[in-house]
């Protein structure tokens, strides 16, 4: 034991000097490590920073009370009843009220609007304090005096110390005294008024609240709670009362679970230290006559070989621990230098930093662990170098065993099989589970890759090496005599290139199955709508087909000479002469039972044709049969029914209802055929289609006309901004009688330009492949330099040396880059095959270009014009290669 363990402090000692001794190859290896351990570092600490208690998460949405009682919005229009409420709550209590209406249109008199909700709360009062965050000026105290969010105060362009004067809802002259936000959600807009402002607050209004913020005294239990008067009189709203983790009443969940949020940070930690591994593997493979040399007087003085193998790759632990202390000091820095724009990243304030020890355990292990496994591998080949060899600088080159390139076919058969299970997991239930299984694919992917590529490295230069002529030959030989450093280089180079290939496969892949499916609206189509302002802003969609109007004048025929050779299409709508409260149409006893979600509504038991409201209903005369394209099937519905409903993804029939459900409408229910309308760019016309004489028979009459324009080729972006001034300008009215003009066009997906992310990825794949061969070739100029002195001896001029390290450079990035072809297009592959959705499976021939050709003819110019630079100012002569 005490051998063993001298043998250990003494490997660790000549570990360390051997670190000290060659600083650059140490920095190279921190800088590769400390990324990644970086990126981990703020990720953790993040996501710990913005974890929040279930406490904290009831005071930013609740306040600061232990119970929140809901009221019934109904009576909106009455402050809550504090003083019923304390009656009946227990000795010592105290409660404050709140309410809330949903968005209401705010103008001024200067013209400028914002949709804002508005809430009456105490903010001052410790009870409400912690719902809002004041960030500049005060609390609003009473009547007269407001506080607004940043969103609301920026579309009304006003700041602290201001006075908004009001128009709609209601004239009104408002003092601003305070700018913030709301505490669990930044950028919403919100007003808050003191208790006791005017204001004409709505009841039963959509999104309103109404409810008691009450403190309770300490010591009670979640049964007393329970009993407590004023909330056991609630009846059956008792069960949407809030205690959370007071006085006794168990936690709620919290907003965000830290630990396995934080353990994801671990496993992309890891994945990245994987790829900067095999870049870690290449640059210790690199190994430099001295350090040969020091294993050979090791070994002539007895050392064993596991004291060779400890040497080396302790050198990788070393090493590891620089890198992730420099990771961890370079988190420390971003995070000081972007602390001030956390709140706005994470759209609430944000506390102090917060980071455990136990968060970052993990992420020094996997710091030092890639370092030490990353030296391990070709510390196990060069402790076994011959005494002789090694004391002459040289590493005899030796087969590659049998078993590694099939080891690598089936790591990488493994990997592939087990993205393709994680697939076809993912298809019914994407959980942690499958996307760990598909990191773990994807390493063993890699690993296999760097298992293969000695034998690919020896298969394809061995032969070159015999048949190439002038430089290139030269640097052929070369390599294939320094093949472990070769295979290594590659195995880097193919991982950052299938990185490049598999990211431009699956966006290709991705992008060609949103094209391929037709869009949901013509592009060479606009509807033209009209709709009362309030209705449409603030108003609650399923109740409010009176927010329909008719065009304003002049509207379409400018429209017309905006986009020439236009025409103009006339669609009718219907309406009842009656809504019920809640009405709209439905469909029930639809068969199938199964029922999906469609563009305008639901399918099932449940409301269609929420477009303008629930009542409109497109009238399918001859002018829409046809212009548009109705499937069969709607059109037999038509005929025999007098209706159709087109839902996504729907099929069968069912009676097709209006009114709450309730029996109340006097509109007889229909049959009707539900008709799949996947692939039919009908945009958001209606999908309840009614023939003219079915609509007469119903009791329906004419509703507001809704105008389509055609024109003969797509809408560019030009015209669809020039529709969208045009309709802007035919604004009419004010306050509650504006009517707002609404012009539907198709709008084609932003999808970044191909080329552009084919040049990013090709080109982090060309700086990542320069840094390889780079460092590789630096790290390694000692084992070179016989050639070169050799080709200086024999005459051979400057340029045939710099043709050399150029072809080095080209060899080995073309070596690399042809393998990471089939290691980055294979994962695609098998996800396309696995994957539910049809994703067809794209080739980036352009990115396979760039990388086959342009990437190694860089790598190889900049390496000649580099290694001339370095010739012309440090030259070489004869005499100084014989004092050597």
């Amino acid at each position: 034991m005490r051998t063993s363990s001298g043998s250990l402090r003494l490997a660790a000692r000549l570990a360390r000097r051997e670190v000290v001794r060659r600083p650059w190859r140490t920095l190279l290896v921190a800088l590769l490590v400390a990324l990644p351990v970086a990126a981990m570092t703020i990720g953790a600490v993040l996501v710990r920073t913005d974890s929040r208690s279930a406490l904290e998460d009831w005071q930013r949405s609740f306040g600061g009370g232990d119970v929140a009682l809901p009221l019934d919005t109904e009576e909106a229009t009455e402050p809550p009843p504090i003083g019923e409420i304390e009656a009946g709550l227990p000795p010592g209590s105290r409660a404050i009220g709140y309410r809330s209406n949903d968005l209401r249109l705010l103008r001024t008199e200067d013209g400028l609007r914002t949709a804002s909700r508005i809430a009456e709360l105490a903010m001052a009062d410790p009870l409400g304090a912690t719902i809002y965050q004041v960030l500049d000026g005060r609390e609003p105290a009473s009547a007269g005096e407001v506080f607004l969010t940043r969103r609301v105060a920026a579309d009304l362009d006003v700041a602290v110390g201001d006075v908004l004067d009001l128009v709609d809802p209601a004239p009104a002259t408002w003092t601003v005294v305070g700018v913030g936000e709301r505490r669990d959600t930044w950028g919403v807009h919100g007003v808050v008024v003191a208790p006791g402002t005017p204001f004409p607050w709505r009841s039963g209004a959509a999104g309103a609240e109404r409810m008691v913020l009450v403190d309770l005294p300490e010591g009670l239990s979640t049964a007393e709670i329970a009993e407590v008067p004023a909330i056991a009189d609630l009846d059956g709203v008792v069960t949407t009362v809030f205690a959370p983790g007071v006085n006794g009443v168990p936690t709620t969940a919290t907003s965000l679970d830290a630990p396995p949020a934080i353990g994801w940070t671990w496993v992309v930690g890891a994945v990245g230290l994987t790829m900067t591994g095999i870049v870690i593997a290449a640059a210790f493979a690199a190994s430099a006559r001295r350090q040969l040399t020091m294993l050979g007087q090791l070994s002539a003085n007895g050392a064993a070989p596991r004291v060779l193998r400890r040497v080396l790759f302790l050198q990788g632990t070393w090493t590891g621990f620089a890198g992730t202390a420099l990771g961890v000091g370079l988190a420390a820095a971003v995070l000081a230098a972007v602390r001030d724009g956390m709140d706005s990243f994470f759209q609430h304030d944000v506390d102090p930093y917060a980071l455990r020890l136990v968060d970052l355990g993990p992420i020094v292990l996997l710091g030092v662990g890639a370092a030490t496994i990353a030296a391990l591998v070709p510390a196990r080949a060069n402790a076994h170098i011959p005494v002789l060899a090694a004391l002459a600088g040289r590493r005899p080159l030796r087969p590659v065993p049998r078993w590694l390139p099939i080891a690598g076919l089936a790591a990488t058969a493994g990997g592939l099989a087990l993205l393709g299970l994680a697939t076809l997991g993912a298809n019914g239930d994407s959980n942690a589970v499958w996307i760990l299984t598909a990191v773990v694919g994807s390493v063993a992917i890699l690993l296999g890759s760097c298992a293969v590529a000695p034998t690919y490295v020896a298969g394809v230069l061995e032969p070159l090496a015999k048949r190439a002529r002038g430089a290139g030959r030269i640097a052929a030989r070369s390599l294939v005599r320094q093949r472990t450093r070769a295979a290594a280089v590659v195995a880097a180079v193919c991982a950052t290139g299938a990185l490049a290939v598999g990211a431009s496969g699956l966006v290709q892949s991705f992008n060609a199955r949103e094209t391929a499916d037709p869009p949901w609206m013509r592009p060479d189509e606009i509807v033209l709508t009209a709709h009362d302002a309030e209705a449409l802003m603030v108003g609650d969609p399923w109740s409010a087909h009176t927010s329909m109007q008719p065009l304003p004048d002049g509207l379409v025929a400018e429209l017309q000479d905006e986009l020439d050779d236009s025409e103009i299409i006339h669609l009718r709508t219907a309406i009842p002469t009656e809504i019920p409260a809640g009405g709209g149409w439905g469909v029930t006893d639809f068969v199938p039972s199964d029922w999906t979600t469609a563009g305008a509504g639901y399918v099932g038991l449940a409301y269609v044709g929420r477009w303008g409201g629930p009542a409109v209903a497109l009238v399918a005369d001859e002018l829409v049969l046809d212009r548009y394209d109705l499937p069969a099937a709607a059109r037999v519905s038509l005929d025999e029914h007098g209706a159709v409903v087109l839902a996504e993804s729907a099929g069968g029939s069912g009676s097709l209802t209006f009114g709450p459900g309730d029996g109340a409408s006097s509109i007889p229910p229909i049959d009707v055929d539900v008709v799949d309308r996947t692939g039919l760019p009908l945009g958001n016309l209606p999908p309840v289609l009614l023939t003219p004489e079915r609509a007469d028979v119903l009791g329906l009459v004419a509703g507001p006309e809704v105008v389509a324009l055609r024109t003969p080729e797509p809408l560019t972006a030009t015209q669809r901004a020039a529709v969208q001034e045009i309709t802007d300008a035919h604004r009419t009215g004010s306050g509650a009688d504006e009517i707002i003009v609404q012009a539907t066009v198709y709008n084609p997906p932003s999808e970044l330009d191909q080329r552009i992310v084919d040049g990013a990825l090709a080109a982090v794949a060309l700086v990542l492949s320069l840094f390889v061969v780079a460092a590789t070739l630096a790290l390694s100029a000692a084992e070179t330099r016989d050639e070169r002195d050799v080709l200086l001896v024999v005459g051979a001029p400057p340029s045939t040396m710099r043709r050399t390290s150029g072809a080095r450079a080209l060899l080995l990035t073309a070596l690399g880059t042809a393998l990471a072809i089939p290691v980055g297009l294979l994962p695609v592959s098998v996800f396309a095959a696995a994957n539910d959705g049809d994703l067809p499976l794209v080739v980036p021939w352009r990115i396979v270009a760039l990388l086959v050709i342009a990437v190694p003819l860089v790598a190889g110019a900049a390496t000649t014009v580099a290694s001339g630079l370095t010739l012309r100012f440090r030259p070489i002569s004869i005499s100084t290669v014989a004092h050597e």
